[in-house]
């Protein structure tokens, strides 16, 4: 068992950006662009997707949010450095990304004006972000309509389907149980980067479920794709890659960081009690934390088992 310190390592912010005459949807996809390289940057620093926290985003005609908590106050630093560059997207993701903000919003891409979109990307690249954090801003903006000549898509729930990925954990002891409850933003992550360069989108995600007839443990996520591109067994293999591909071993920082972290987060104190809502265990943030080894974590990763199935109503209820 590791000795933990009590200091909050969780750093957390909003920022924003205000866009004017820029289509919405080509702000949509600069606001995935953006998510996208960072992933790209911390790759090249040695941290894994699956360690460093989060980062979201959220577009509307006017204006843009990126919201973010890192376990480890120097990948702030370096995503707030990333922010600050006039240059921040690799446009090398831009098809992918493209195909996703359809996946999202179960619209097919009706029109694009590539030349157009790419001057409003570099226009929206060279302005600058509001941290909302450091700023004693309020400002009510208008109601603006997006213009339409660069992107526009159209509802069509028939050109996409949903999978469910289901990653179960046999039964074993009862601290390797509560571990795995702490393991999933891992194992979620690590799916989710892979995911990314697949075309598929994360629709919703549910707290590890007791199967009461095998006396397991089962994680259920659902994501998009568009029909026709990846087959379930493509999906399966690529979700078993990212998997077997997980490694904390190599950073030990990243990983204490991590288990500090989710014991020291004051708004998740109530995580014990969604866990045993769903599981039935009783665990203290204290005991899963202590016990957030690489050897620990590497001895329930192994005995993991993934597959994919067509996203059914009973898969929708796990994750409500």
């Amino acid at each position: 068992m590791k000795n933990l310190s009590t200091t909050t390592y969780i750093k957390t912010g909003v920022l924003f950006l205000r866009i004017e005459k820029i289509n919405t949807e080509a702000a949509h996809l600069y606001e995935h662009l953006v998510i996208r390289s960072f992933h790209d940057l911390l790759r090249t620093e040695g941290i894994p997707p699956y360690l460093y926290g989060w980062v979201g985003g959220e577009t509307f005609t006017g204006g843009l949010f990126l919201e973010y908590g890192f376990y480890n106050e120097k990948v702030e630093k370096l995503f707030l450095e990333f922010i600050a560059r006039n240059q921040k997207i690799n446009k090398k993701f831009l098809e992918s990304e493209l195909v996703r903000i359809q996946v999202e919003a179960e619209s097919i891409l009706e029109w694009c004006d590539k030349q157009e979109l790419s001057i409003q990307l570099d226009m929206l690249d060279g302005l600058k972000f509001t941290n909302l954090e450091k700023t004693n801003m309020v400002e009510l903006l208008p109601s603006d309509t997006s213009p339409e000549d660069t992107i526009k898509l159209r509802r069509s729930k028939t050109a996409f389907r949903n999978i469910t990925i289901l990653v179960g954990k046999p039964p074993s002891s009862l601290e390797e149980d509560a571990l795995y409850l702490r393991l999933i933003p891992i194992i979620s992550d690590a799916i989710n980067d892979k995911f990314f360069e697949m075309g598929l989108y994360e629709r919703a995600v549910g707290w590890p479920v007791r199967n009461e007839r095998h006396n397991s443990l089962i994680y259920f996520g659902i994501y998009g794709i568009k029909r026709n591109t990846q087959s379930n067994i493509q999906i399966q293999k690529a979700a078993k890659e990212a998997l077997a591909a997980i490694n904390v071993r190599t950073v030990k920082e990243e990983l204490l960081l991590y288990s500090e972290g989710f014991l020291t987060t004051p708004n998740w104190h109530t995580f014990p009690i969604d866990f045993f809502r769903h599981t039935r265990i009783v665990a203290s943030r204290k005991f899963i934390a202590a016990h957030l080894t690489a050897e620990n974590i590497h001895a329930v990763l192994r005995t993991l088992e993934l597959s994919v199935k067509p996203t059914s109503d009973d898969h929708w209820d796990k994750v409500r």
